[in-house]
């Protein structure tokens, strides 16, 4: 085989997309051709070769060679906007299949006809992702992977010709279909109906659309669109514009009718914790990499009706019930603080996945300490308000308790968290170092916890909080002997500890 370049493939693969037989000359080239070794670049699961006479040409090509690499090469082509990618091809079959695809999307600097910057189209990343691929091919030599690309070898008994694409063959994916191998899946279609609403251009009605996914649903300011002959009904997933990453399940059933749109996909079951689940599994990262693994999600973001029904969905071992709480409290974001953390304390910790359920709760149970951190920035920001004001007035006493009390409810939080308990509303008992007795925890004793599961990495934190806790003292009256103790620079120091510590938390 002449060398390869990559650029110039593309070229050839542009030109293909103006004139529609370049593309079947390529393939005829390479079916009645006599080369042991060819290069074709296509649509990503060969989507550009659908049809009666391009299936009999599919099946030809794949009886007479092997393939030993496909990679992904975004959206390279001026004249369209679909990602491609790079088959290589051999009469002798290989041991393996190198596997590559780069992750960003190309963004084009002018409209069809326009000069071009490359420079500016291909990024250096892409140039050296290309460049991997030539040397592979033109050298032998291993590829490499960098920031926005990766490579992946695998056994060639792993590839499966119905799935050509990169997608489903990533490190991730692989993983993810081993793990798949031991558990119990359903295609989505036999857990519940999918449907594909038909329009009724006749007649108006409201339509739910992107603008309307919100919680509690608005319907006074749900617009009018033409109807269909879907009504939808309480627990009905909707996927606007057939796009897993646009869903939206209905949690209560709605005062009047409202309508699918005419190229949604609705997901209905008879019960709402099998919905809930079914929208948490499609939207969570868990998930849209089982839909990659299987080779279903190749069309993603948007995917066909019969990709919906292959999905497999991982039959769940645990009550359906944790996944509908679990979804309302994250649709809804409660503003109690308790909310997440009776939550939490309901769910055991898994110390380790050992199924990808368990990796799909973790994944759950971080995007609700993702809600609760964003309620507790917005509560501490009033804080920091309140704080700074008194602290302009000079009410150096107030600034002070306020400090204390900022960072006792962040570290009860945060042991509640650490815990699966809710010490806001039951109390946490320790071990009085002086009298061995039990007693109720106080601000050093939380302290003392945090710094014992973040130990050793918190201990400097740990000192900033028993600074915090020691000069909130002082405002005792007991204990605030000398005024002059407690002034801007003392105030200024807390501040400055207190800011410290919670950025230990994230906040």
């Amino acid at each position: 085989m002449e060398k390869v370049s990559i650029k110039a493939l593309i070229e050839k693969k542009e030109s293909s997309l103006i004139d529609r037989n370049v593309e079947d000359k390529w393939v005829d080239e390479i079916l009645y051709g006599n080369s042991r070794n060819a290069l074709f670049i296509t649509t990503f699961n060969m989507a550009s070769m659908a049809g009666k006479e391009k299936d009999e040409k599919r099946r030809d090509l794949f009886k007479r060679y092997h393939i030993t690499g496909v990679f992904g090469l975004s959206n390279p082509m001026k004249s369209a906007v679909n990602d491609f990618m790079l088959l290589v091809l051999s009469t002798e079959p290989a041991n393996t299949v190198l596997i590559g695809n780069y992750i960003r999307k190309l963004y084009r600097t002018g409209g069809v006809g326009a000069a071009e910057d490359s420079q500016l189209i291909f990024p250096n990343q892409y140039i050296e992702y290309c460049a991997n691929i030539e040397n592979w091919l033109n050298h032998g030599k291993d590829a490499a992977e960098g920031e926005e690309y990766w490579f992946h070898e695998i056994s060639y008994n792993d590839f499966d010709y119905d799935h050509v694409s990169p997608l489903p063959y990533s490190k991730r994916c692989y993983e993810v279909r081993k793990f798949l191998q031991t558990e119990k899946t359903k295609p989505l279609s036999e857990i519940a109906k999918i449907i594909r609403p038909h329009l009724i251009r006749s007649e108006r009605g409201k339509v739910i659309g992107v603008r309307d996914f919100q919680y509690p649903l608005n319907l006074e300011y749900m617009r009018e669109g033409w109807k269909t002959d879907t009504i939808l009904k309480i627990g009905d997933i909707v996927f606007k514009n057939a796009m897993p990453e646009r869903c939206y399940l209905l949690l209560e059933q709605p005062a009047e009718a409202i309508y699918a749109g005419g190229n949604d996909f609705i997901v209905r079951t008879n019960d709402l914790n099998l919905s809930a689940y079914i929208i948490q599994y499609f939207m969570s990262d868990v998930g849209k990499t089982i839909i990659e693994a299987s080779g279903s999600g190749a069309a993603l973001p948007r995917m066909t009706l019969s990709n919906f029904r292959k999905t497999p969905i991982i039959e769940p071992k645990k009550p359906l019930s944790h996944y509908l709480e679990l979804y309302r409290m994250l649709a809804t974001k409660p503003k109690d603080i308790s909310t997440y953390n009776h939550r939490f304390a309901a769910v055991a910790e898994y110390k380790e996945a050992e199924s990808i359920e368990d990796v799909l709760n973790l994944e759950l149970l971080e995007n609700a300490k993702l809600y609760k951190g964003e309620i507790v920035r917005e509560f501490l920001k009033q804080d920091f308000t309140e704080l700074n004001s008194c602290y302009k007035a000079e009410a150096y006493k107030a600034t002070l308790i306020m400090c204390g009390s900022i960072l006792e409810a962040v570290l009860i939080d945060w042991a509640s968290e650490y815990d699966q308990k809710d010490y806001f509303s039951e109390e946490l008992w320790v071990t009085d170092k002086r009298t061995g007795r039990m007693k109720r925890a106080e601000l050093i004793d939380y302290i003392d916890r945090i710094n014992e599961i973040n130990r050793p990495k918190w201990m400097t934190e740990a000192g900033y909080a028993h600074q915090i806790r020691k000069k909130r003292n002082l405002v005792h009256a007991k204990l605030c002997m000398n005024s002059e103790e407690i002034n801007d620079v003392v105030c200024a120091e807390v501040i400055g500890y207190l800011k410290d510590v919670l950025a230990t938390r994230g906040l």
